[in-house]
């Protein structure tokens, strides 16, 4: 794997890990904390990404050099990505909100 083809994100914590899809949206294989929040429920445990404790660089590490030696399938992260688009996201939200009135 080359050294463009991994992407890290080190959070304490996160919203919504919006780069973390945007890097699956260019096939990119991702290591992220795993914090409160976010990289966990896009990334899955080991399936799209890989996380590592949070406050831990000994742990980020072992991640990073994994992922750089067991690189997820590109069309598998690009396809995953897709799941977040406004067409599929965008219905959810109007559904959650409608029914608040």
């Amino acid at each position: 794997m080359e050294e463009s083809d991994l992407f890290v994100l080190s959070s304490s914590f996160e919203g919504f890990g919006m780069v973390i899809v945007e890097a699956l949206s260019q096939g990119k294989t991702v290591v992220a904390t795993d914090c409160p929040s976010g990289p966990a429920e896009i990334i899955g445990d080991n399936e799209f990404g890989y996380l590592c404790e949070v406050n831990d660089p000994s742990d980020l590490a072992e991640k990073i050099d994994y992922a750089r030696k067991n690189n997820i399938n590109p069309e598998k992260l690009i396809s995953k990505s897709k799941e977040f688009t406004l067409e599929k996201i965008g219905p959810l939200y109007e559904e959650i909100l409608g029914t608040l009135n």
